[in-house]
């Protein structure tokens, strides 16, 4: 499955739980559990580039560019399949 069917996917499943506000504390757990399942780099890297932007070229010191963007490119994939998977 590539990309951009997966986003497909996690737009359709923010759509039906946001669209209640019932559903907000549901939609809250399958984003932290999904994120929960990711390796500890990968949680860094999705904590700091997507739920807290504060920091930008955090990562400098950690990673080099290639190596970031090869690692933010997994940690994204590894979250949108988990909750792909755990929305399925």
């Amino acid at each position: 499955m590539n990309y951009k069917k997966v986003e497909k996917i996690v737009n359709r499943i923010a759509i039906n739980y946001l669209s209640s506000t019932d559903n907000h504390a549901q939609y809250f757990n399958l984003v932290n559990e999904s994120f929960s399942k990711l390796s500890f780099v990968s949680q860094q890297i999705i904590n700091n580039e997507f739920f807290f932007n504060d920091y930008p070229f955090w990562w400098e010191k950690y990673y080099s560019k290639k190596q970031f963007i090869k690692l933010k490119k997994k940690a994204m994939n590894q979250f949108l399949y988990s909750l792909k998977a755990l929305y399925a």
